[in-house]
C-alpha cells in the first residue's frame, strides 16, 4: 500500500503532488479535488467565481437551501442543488452573490461577501485621514456629513434600510466607503430627508 497509517492527509497529498502521483492514480485525484479551499471572497463586484460559505443576507436573514423550493419556488435547483444555502450569483446579479431567503415575506437579498483586497482581518491601526480621492484606508470617528448631519449606525436600517448592515456592523456611525465611492467615505444620515451624503474626510 502506498500510503502508511497515521500518515497525515496534507502529507498524502504532497506525495500525490510529485511523481507519486503516476501510482496514486483515481483516488489520489480525489484528494487534491478535496484540498482546494473555497474562495471566501470576491475579486469584483459581480462575484461569479464566489464559492465560499457566507448564508445569510445582508440583513441578517438565513438562506434557503437551493435544492429546495420552500418557502420560495425557483428554477435554480439544478444548477445550484449541490451548494447547501450559500450565496451564489449564478444569473449575473449586478451586485453580487445573493440568495433566497427563509422569511417567506422576503423573497430574495443580497449577501455581503468581502472583496478580496480587503478580506486581512487582522486589527489595522486607525487612520485619520484618506491616502486617496476614495479614502478606503479611512478608519477614523467622524459621524458626520459634510453638510453637519449625523450619520445613521450602520447596524441601524432605521431610518433608512440598506445592504451594509452586517458588513459593516462594527463601524458604529463612522464615515466610509464599503461600496468604493468614488469621491470617498459617505454615511446614510439620520435625517430624514436626506437618505446619505460625502463625509468631508482630510487627506493624509
Amino acid at each position: 500500500m502506498l500510503f502508511q497509517v497515521g500518515i497525515k492527509l496534507s502529507e498524502n497529498i504532497m506525495a500525490c503532488s510529485t511523481s507519486y502521483i503516476l501510482l496514486c492514480g483515481i483516488w489520489c485525484i480525489g484528494v487534491l479535488a478535496l484540498h482546494v479551499t473555497a474562495k471566501e471572497c470576491i475579486d469584483n463586484q459581480l462575484g461569479l467565481d464566489y464559492d465560499g460559505t457566507v448564508s445569510t443576507t445582508d440583513t441578517g436573514r438565513t438562506c434557503q437551501q437551493w435544492s429546495e423550493t420552500y418557502p420560495h419556488s425557483h428554477q435554480l435547483t439544478e444548477k445550484l442543488g449541490d451548494q447547501q444555502n450559500y450565496c451564489r450569483n449564478a444569473d449575473n446579479e449586478p451586485f453580487g452573490p445573493w440568495c433566497y431567503t427563509t422569511d417567506a415575506a422576503t423573497r430574495w437579498e443580497y449577501c455581503t461577501v468581502p472583496h478580496c483586497d480587503s478580506y486581512d482581518n487582522s486589527p489595522k491601526p486607525e487612520q485619520n485621514c484618506r491616502m486617496d480621492q476614495q479614502g478606503k484606508n479611512y478608519t477614523g470617528t467622524i459621524s458626520k456629513t459634510r453638510f453637519g448631519n449625523t450619520c445613521q449606525p450602520w447596524s441601524s436600517l432605521t431610518p433608512y434600510t440598506h445592504r451594509f448592515s452586517v458588513k459593516m456592523e462594527d463601524h458604529e456611525n463612522y464615515c466610509r466607503n464599503p461600496d468604493n465611492e468614488e469621491y470617498g467615505p459617505w454615511c446614510y444620515t439620520t435625517n430624514p430627508d436626506v437618505r446619505w451624503e460625502f463625509c468631508d474626510i482630510p487627506y493624509c
